[in-house]
């Protein structure tokens, strides 16, 4: 939640976020160059009940400059959180996430056109639904997340207020299993569980007549 650092903007955010019944709330610490945190502080300064009420998430881990790049070591980790609390006004954070995670740290991460292909498919999913039920295309999205098993919570992020109030119509949307398993290989980019037809195909070999057997 990019707040910048209108105090009255964000104060009037918060409030529709509290009243459709959004109590997380999620910033970072490079968002605004800190103002997102410095103003979210303020309002929490300013409605103690709202803190009560509200959970609070920052991001740390981008690191701006000439060249951006990125950290999660300990010394660092520790530097941001305390800096984020002196910010935000606040005694302790609900909920730390890595903003990037550190390729350095271990582990590349990397795209490609078979990804950017699933998630125009999974839009063009997202739409259709959104369209048949008369809801806001993110009302999909988040019924989708709610409903898998894993338990997943949302982190949404807007600082309109009419976006905000749209994220209600989730309690609209009826997601059948045809359309949660639809959603579900749109974004994958194949039509089922294990492997796409075409790595089958090249990682097949013949078995005897028309059979074919996999490795």
């Amino acid at each position: 939640m990019g707040l910048g650092e209108d105090i009255a903007q964000a104060e009037a955010v918060i409030d529709t976020a509290l009243r459709i019944g959004i109590t997380l709330l999620d910033t970072a610490d490079i968002y605004g160059g800190g103002a997102s945190e410095r103003v979210l502080g303020e309002v929490l300064a300013a409605h103690p009940s709202w803190r009560k009420e509200l959970k609070v998430q920052t991001k740390f881990g981008i690191v701006l400059g000439s060249q951006t790049t990125y950290r999660q070591d300990g010394d660092y980790v520790s530097a941001c959180v305390e800096a984020s609390l002196n910010r935000l006004q606040v005694d302790r954070l609900d909920a730390l996430l890595i903003h990037r995670p550190d390729p350095l740290a271990g582990g590349l991460f990397e795209t490609d056109r078979e990804t950017s292909d699933a998630i125009r498919a999974a839009r063009a999913v997202v739409a259709r639904i959104a369209s048949e039920q008369a809801v806001a295309p993110a009302a999909v999205v988040l019924a989708w997340l709610t409903k898998h098993p894993a338990g997943i919570v949302p982190v949404v992020g807007s600082s309109n207020p009419d976006r905000i109030a749209s994220y209600a119509d989730l309690v609209s949307v009826s997601l059948s299993r045809e359309q949660f398993y639809e959603l579900y290989a749109a974004a994958r980019g194949r039509p089922g569980f294990g492997r796409s037809r075409r790595a089958v195909r090249q990682r097949s070999r013949p078995c005897g007549g028309s059979l074919v057997c996999s490795p």
